[in-house]
């Protein structure tokens, strides 16, 4: 719950481009997030949009994730 609660927070209030975290944990995050009643097109948006998802997979990433924000600089 507190890894979903994170997730969450990180993409609705923050200007993030992409979380990486294995397909493992994606998995229990989103059964996690439909077992409490997110809204699962906004969830297969995040989750299951291919090079889109903002939640995508990384090797070795099951005990943490890397968060990417959009910035000013390294958008130019």
């Amino acid at each position: 719950p507190m890894n979903w609660a994170l997730v969450k927070a990180l993409i609705v209030h923050g200007d993030v481009e992409f979380v990486l975290v294995d397909k493992r944990i994606q998995k229990r995050l989103y059964d996690y997030a439909v077992s409490i009643g997110e809204d699962r097109d906004w969830l297969d948006k995040l989750f299951h949009a291919g090079n889109k998802s903002m939640v995508r997979h990384a090797r070795r990433h099951r005990d943490h994730f890397h968060v990417r924000y959009f910035g000013a600089r390294s958008q130019e």
